[in-house]
């Protein structure tokens, strides 16, 4: 999971992503960078791009926890 793309369409989504504030409660622990450099798998840094071909992950961010395929939490 690393160049990610976000989809306001649930339907293309191939994962649902709720947001957590408490990084204990995370599946998930991320970085978002803008630096196609800094990607990586181990330690989870994502890419949010724009060009839908070039992601290998597409997700929607769901307001319910319930709906969530993932539950992250974004790291500075």
């Amino acid at each position: 999971m690393s160049i990610v793309y976000q989809t306001l369409k649930k339907e293309e989504a191939n994962r649902k992503v709720y947001l957590v504030q408490d990084p204990s409660k995370a599946d998930l622990n991320i970085r978002v960078t803008s630096n196609r450099s800094e990607v990586s798998d181990d330690p989870p840094v994502w890419l949010i791009t724009k060009i839908r071909e070039e992601a290998r992950l597409w997700i929607y961010f769901t307001n319910d926890p319930s709906e969530a395929d993932l539950k992250v939490f974004f790291t500075k």
